[in-house]
């Protein structure tokens, strides 16, 4: 009898102890997912509990001519793109930086002969009318010194014949000049003309004009929606049509194609700006960049390398452009990941750097000096790092 009544206390209490353990993993669980970034899915199910509750509307369709359904399921085929950072130049067997710099370098230096042998002819041309006894241009020698009074050449007649004989020299030897410096130039610009073409289609930004009738629903969808804004006088109307272009973004998520994602990205994005500069609701918009923008800048990523590019409709810009939303809402950790993934893009981007000073100088003042020090590390212009002392003086310990 005892030892049945034994038996069932081990295992009500081995019950126990699984409940208890069970009841931790799911607490641990739900703390974890309530600590960290937010799926997608969860940031898009608060934008339109959110719509929903504050427009008085529980259906957002609107009017829209969408793609067919077989257009939308039909991927197109992928081009056989080589990596870009392997690239050498068919003519050069140079890398992109290596083609960029030396064409710089050697089109400046035409420049400057260019220069010299244009001013030289002007100069010349004003010497052989001295000689011939004929008037001197004013425009010419406005052009060379920007005063008419001023001399240019010497008065003695064999002087300028010296001149002459001396600028016609320096005219040849300069052009000279440049016809090498072109035929150096030649297969470096060819290679970059041929990189441009290899890679244009990794170059396409978020604003790229599109055409056919996907273009037209949706500008005319923008229009319509502007119009709309404008003549609202209530933040419910307003959110009822943040929900309408939504839907119409989620509905074009759903495509295969990257002319339609773009699309979706775009009024996303634009659902975004509206929720500011209408509802005026900085909330909204960061859920909206957090559960449909962020999660989607690959779209853009992939068919858009942002190097270069000073446009928000890249996926550096609008990565910068969703940090902004989020530092307005102090949402250190939504920028942390912006930035990572800035990173990630873009790791030679001009504004790589900077962005790693900021993630150095967000976990230094959180104390993640580990973490600091590693973005410190990563720096790689000499000059940022001189940005890093002057605007942040705490971070010169990691250098050391």
């Amino acid at each position: 009898m005892n030892q049945d009544k034994n038996s069932t206390q081990i295992r009500i209490s081995k019950n126990l102890i699984i409940g208890i353990v069970a009841f931790a993993i799911v607490l641990g669980g739900v703390v974890w997912f309530f600590s960290g970034p937010k799926p997608s899915w969860y940031v898009k199910m608060q934008v339109k509990s959110f719509l929903k509750k504050n427009s008085g509307k529980n259906d957002f369709t609107v009017n829209f001519k969408f793609p067919s359904k077989a257009e939308m399921e039909k991927a197109p085929v992928q081009k056989d793109i080589p990596d870009e950072k392997s690239y050498k130049g068919k003519l050069t067997k140079k890398d992109f930086q290596t083609l960029r710099d030396e064409y710089i370098n050697l089109k400046s230096e035409a420049l400057k002969i260019e220069g010299k042998i244009s001013t030289n002819k002007l100069i010349l041309q004003l010497s052989t009318a001295r000689v011939e006894g004929k008037q001197e241009d004013p425009d010419i020698v406005f052009a060379l010194t920007g005063q008419t009074n001023v001399a240019l050449l010497p008065n003695d007649p064999d002087q300028v014949k010296e001149q002459i004989k001396r600028l016609q020299d320096e005219i040849e030897t300069n052009a000279k000049l440049l016809a090498e410096k072109e035929e150096q130039i030649k297969p470096i610009l060819s290679d970059l003309i041929d990189y441009q073409l290899t890679f244009k289609d990794l170059y396409i930004s978020l604003d790229a004009p599109e055409s056919g009738e996907l273009a037209a629903a949706q500008s005319e969808l923008i229009q319509t929606m502007r119009q709309k804004f404008e003549e609202t006088t209530t933040y419910s109307k307003m959110y009822e049509l943040i929900g309408q272009e939504l839907w119409v973004a989620d509905k074009l998520f759903e495509s295969k194609n990257p002319e339609h994602l773009r699309v979706a990205l775009r009024l996303a994005r634009q659902s975004a700006r509206d929720a500011i500069d209408y509802a005026q609701n900085y909330w909204l918009a960061a859920r909206i960049y957090e559960g449909y923008v962020l999660p989607n800048i690959d779209i853009i990523a992939k068919a858009g390398n942002p190097r270069g590019r000073r446009n928000n409709f890249t996926a550096e810009g609008l990565l910068n452009e969703t940090v902004n939303v989020f530092q307005m809402n102090e949402e250190q950790e939504n920028v942390i990941r912006c930035y990572k993934k800035l990173l990630a893009i873009a790791p030679d981007s001009p504004r790589a750097d900077f962005t790693r000073v900021q993630l150095a100088a967000i976990y230094d003042e959180k104390g993640k000096k580990n973490k600091a020090a590693y973005y410190v590390k990563e720096i790689k212009s000499t000059n940022n790092v001189n940005f890093l002392l002057r605007r942040y003086p705490s971070l010169r310990q990691y250098l050391k």
